[in-house]
């Protein structure tokens, strides 16, 4: 990296770094919002919704998408639940550990993408 193209991200870095402090008690509050928003594992609807119109309002472009949950259950098997299993924030590992079939077979598939959908 050349001397001037570190001078000048070190001056974009010092600039960013100035707009967040200006904006600290901003960014706290909202931070506080956020977290007080009911959001369980499983019911993430609110806290989404929360962050969708904080990022809508500040300008950004919002693209929502769901969870593949084959793909879940396949990355995961260890940890992978069916909804009913999401009671707390904790994923723990079942010794009968369910499959994306049994979720399938169950008819609780739509839980999954449900919450979001129903909050919007």
């Amino acid at each position: 990296m050349l001397a001037s193209d570190l001078a000048q991200l070190h001056s974009q870095l010092d600039k960013a770094l100035a707009a967040a402090r200006a904006q600290r008690d901003r960014s706290v509050r909202h931070l506080a919002d956020f977290v007080s928003t009911p959001s369980l594992t499983g019911e993430e609807g609110a806290g989404q919704d929360y962050m969708r119109e904080l990022l809508r309002k500040a300008g950004a472009d919002i693209h929502d998408a769901e969870p593949d949950v084959e793909a879940m259950f396949a990355a995961h098997p260890d940890v992978a639940q069916y909804p009913t299993h999401w009671q707390h924030d904790l994923i723990l590992p079942y010794a009968d550990l369910p499959t994306f079939e049994a979720l399938q077979a169950s008819g609780l598939e739509t839980v999954l993408n449900s919450t979001a959908s129903s909050c919007a």
